[in-house]
């Protein structure tokens, strides 16, 4: 049986993707993840997501969120340590239309996160290429 992601990618072109702004999950009132927003001016970005969330639904028929928000995660929040979070809200604000920078992505890394103790642990477990 062909890996239905890799026939996803291999049909979509390179991603012109940039860098800009910073967010919260689940929002400022209590955050627990801090991240810098992915985005695509054609949209591609959102529509290799939802192919992919379709392809794939059959492996984790879980609940999906409402709205696809392109990100890269920058940390994550401990519970109970939250005293810096007001300073970091303030911060933050100043770079909500900040530009990171671009970049394009040839590739989508299917990656395990796995939350321990000590941090989050990534682990790529297979790359697709897109068309280029």
């Amino acid at each position: 049986m062909p890996c239905v992601a890799a026939s996803i990618c291999a049909a979509r072109p390179a991603l012109q993707l940039s860098a800009r702004g910073i967010g919260f999950f689940p929002g400022t009132h209590q955050p627990r993840v801090i991240w810098v927003g992915v985005r695509d001016g054609l949209g591609q970005l959102s529509e290799l997501h939802r192919l992919i969330d379709d392809g794939l639904r059959w492996l984790a028929p879980a609940e999906r969120p409402e709205k696809f928000t392109g990100h890269i995660t920058l940390g994550r929040f401990k519970p109970g340590h939250h005293a810096a979070i007001p300073k970091l809200l303030e911060l933050a604000a100043g770079y909500r239309d900040q530009h990171f920078g671009d970049w394009q992505a040839q590739a989508v890394e299917l990656v395990r996160s796995e939350l321990t103790s000590t941090g989050a642990e990534h682990t790529v477990m297979r790359a697709f290429r897109l068309a280029g």
